[in-house]
């Protein structure tokens, strides 16, 4: 595609604040071949229209990871770096309000602590759409929209 494809983003708006789950900062990360494209124009969109964008804390371990394992340091400062240049964008910290919500939400959906943690994030933070590209996340899809990467392309 190379930037030439638009994605119908309707849904990112100066209203709303949008929560973003790890898989789409690994595949913008590592330049995934499938879903670059797609993910790239989400992030420009976000900022552009200015929107509030937002992701658990957990999003910064599982991206970190597996360079960690590695002991890829030039990689780990290339992500530190790629996450602190994201204008509009924070990281969420676990609060007990979000740890309450998280240990409900493992409970209700059978979500494993990670998801139940994004998703819990989300809902505290008021965010109107969660992007993933977990097929699971959708059964949490009362409290937000679940927009999930695959159904774009």
């Amino acid at each position: 595609m190379n930037g030439k494809k638009k994605y119908n983003l309707n849904f990112i708006s100066q209203d709303s604040v949008i929560a973003i789950d790890t898989m789409v900062f690994i595949y913008k990360f590592s330049g995934d071949n499938q879903y670059f494209d797609l993910v790239t124009e989400i992030f420009q969109s976000l900022i552009a229209r200015s929107t509030p964008f937002i992701s658990s804390i957990v999003t910064y371990m599982e991206v970190l990871s597996h360079p960690l394992l590695k002991h890829n340091d030039n990689l780990i400062n290339k992500y530190r770096v790629a996450f602190k240049a994201l204008d509009n964008f924070q990281f969420i910290h676990t609060s007990q309000d979000i740890a309450d919500e998280a240990s409900f939400l493992r409970r209700q959906y059978g979500l494993r602590l990670p998801d139940a943690l994004q998703v819990a994030t989300a809902k505290v933070n008021n965010c109107s759409t969660l992007i993933t590209n977990d097929k699971f996340l959708k059964r949490s899809d009362k409290y937000m929209k679940i927009t999930l990467l695959e159904d774009y392309l």
